[in-house]
């Protein structure tokens, strides 16, 4: 990563980097900082960076529906902790939305190395996940979690009345925040234990009741809003016969209501639990030197931060629980506050999140960004495919000088010229030629992989490319190539092919260290972590200039 510019404009033109690629925001920005940026190539650089990054967290809304504002809000909730003790009481509110598949977050930050470190917040992450929550229901036991005490607002005196009704999980009669009282209350929610667990003694008694067949198979998901009412208005809540019949049935059945003790002890065990001995510390490292995958056994090897753990007394636990309380006041005015948004966004794709693609793993390595940028002046491109034989399976000429596209097989050729939106077609014998007149559609799918990496990488735009992925300088692994200035790289992926199993992928890249273009790509894929990589094509590059793409044309 470059080390930041100490001119004073392109400090100040970092707060506003966020601001100045959102639609919505860039109002925002001072009109000297917008001259500024767009006339400095350092910033330049760095916002192009950022908006990678920031591209690659919006694919996820295109896969799942959900907005790219949440998952931008959630880290931005994690990152606020740089620099700060993290101590287990600020961990347990992140825990059940981070076993989501839609939060999930694939870099470390202040929560998940206090995770990597502290076995008691580990154990608790377990628990949770064997709940199997819904994602609103891990949402709102999150916000349990956070609420430490009940507010003023109700009394436990003004409770204890209500308890009975909430043992026979007759919420009706009640409001939002008696409800919310009764499981942030550690006085109430026992009261409320005490309460159940006579009355499932009671039931004890009945020698001759059965166990309840259709009780027996309630899953977690199904009683846990009778655990767990926190955040539920019951006024909101249809209010049907059956619905009062089903909470009567489940509070008087030994079966129902075991499952609703064990799973009230489950849960509210890690809502008291006080903080383990381990504090965390996480810190921003921008000039950190990055090794490659497999050099240390540093468990954020390639990440630019530096993590330190402590064992905390009782004076360093009540600092860190302060630290805590401060922060939620801070966090709320995120919405209003555009320097506190931008400087924590900035800090999770641009110092970390892109750092894996960006930075290079050695000393005048190349970065994949750099080689996304220099196909992206590539005016013509040949590529033969092998697979296994000494004679290709295809051949493509792509040419952004002429504006086509050839394709040739073992039977035909096909050749796409983008301006007229024709399809040329003809056998590999002597015949006639097939001409086709192709829709706008059509034409703008092929125009895509023109516009992007001419495919000569798995992904046609940089931002495609999973977060998780590494990329490799396997020159001081790898024997050295016969020819001058050509080097080896490794990506390695894992995507989910058309049936939606995963695949592992693999691919050797012998790139051109002048040119930062790839001359040959050797590709691999496996369907099993513990497999061996096999082979599958291996893909030759040369670069015609346009005489000599030309007569290719003129030869179709």
């Amino acid at each position: 990563m470059k080390t930041t510019n100490n001119h004073s404009l392109c400090k100040q033109a970092e707060l506003y980097y966020y601001d100045f690629l959102s639609e919505e925001r860039n109002g925002l920005v001072p009109k000297n900082i917008i001259e500024h940026i767009n006339q400095c190539p350092f910033c330049r650089e760095n916002i192009d960076q950022l908006d990678t990054g920031l591209s690659s967290h919006s694919s996820i809304k295109s896969r799942t529906g959900l907005d790219t504002a949440a998952i931008t809000d959630l880290l931005t909730l994690h990152l606020a902790y740089i620099g700060n003790k993290v101590n287990c009481q600020a961990v347990k509110p992140f825990l059940p939305v981070l076993l989501y598949q839609d939060f999930r977050i694939k870099i470390p930050t202040p929560i998940t190395v206090h995770l990597d470190h502290c076995h008691q917040c580990a154990q608790d992450l377990e628990t949770i996940a064997n709940l199997n929550l819904s994602r609103t229901q891990s949402c709102r036991l999150s916000q349990l979690l956070a609420d430490k005490k009940a507010k003023n607002s109700v009394r436990c005196s003004q409770i204890q009345a209500a308890i009975p009704a909430a043992a026979a999980l007759n919420f009706q009669q009640m409001n939002v925040r008696v409800l919310k009282h009764i499981c942030s209350c550690n006085n109430c929610r026992e009261a409320l234990y005490e309460h159940r667990q006579k009355t499932l003694k009671e039931h004890s008694h009945d020698k001759g009741r059965q166990e309840c067949a259709v009780c027996k198979q309630l899953s977690t998901s199904d009683i846990f809003d009778y655990v767990v009412p926190y955040g539920l208005d019951p006024a909101q809540k249809q209010n049907s016969a059956s619905t009062e019949t089903a909470g009567t049935h489940l509070a008087n059945c030994p079966t129902a209501l075991a499952k609703i003790q064990k799973l009230h002890r489950l849960i509210y065990k890690i809502a008291e639990r006080d903080d383990s001995e381990t504090i965390t510390i996480y810190k921003i490292n921008e000039f950190a030197e990055t090794k490659q995958f497999g050099e240390t056994e540093d468990l954020y090897s390639g990440h630019p931060i530096k993590v330190e753990v402590e064992q905390a007394n009782d004076k360093q636990k009540a600092a860190a629980i302060s630290y805590s309380a401060a922060l939620k006041r801070k966090i709320s005015a995120l919405h209003v506050s555009p320097a506190i948004k931008i400087g924590f966004v900035a800090v999770a794709v641009f110092l970390i999140g892109v750092t894996l693609f960006f930075r290079p793993t050695a000393a005048g390595a190349l970065t994949i960004r750099q080689i996304y940028t220099a196909i992206d002046q590539v005016r013509n491109v040949y590529i033969s495919t092998f697979a296994g034989q000494p004679t290709p399976i295809q051949e493509q000429w792509i040419s952004r000088s002429f504006d086509v596209s050839i394709l040739k097989t073992t039977e035909d050729w096909h050749l796409i010229n983008f301006t007229t939106k024709q399809r040329k077609t003809k056998t590999a014998g002597p015949g006639s030629i097939e001409v086709t007149q192709l829709s706008d559609e059509i034409i703008a799918d092929f125009q895509y992989q023109n516009r992007g990496s001419l495919g000569l990488m798995p992904y046609d735009q940089i931002s495609g490319i999973p977060s998780d992925a590494k990329w490799n300088h396997l020159n001081d692994n790898e024997p050295a190539t016969s020819v001058e200035n050509m080097e080896i790289y490794e990506l390695t992926w894992l995507a989910d092919n058309y049936g939606g199993l995963p695949v592992f992928n693999k691919w050797l890249f012998t790139i051109d260290s002048q040119t930062k273009l790839p001359h040959k790509i050797e590709c691999y894929r496996k369907l099993d972590a513990d497999d061996q990589y096999a082979p599958t094509s291996i893909i030759v590059i040369e670069y015609p200039d346009d005489e000599a793409m030309q007569a290719v044309i003129d030869s179709f």
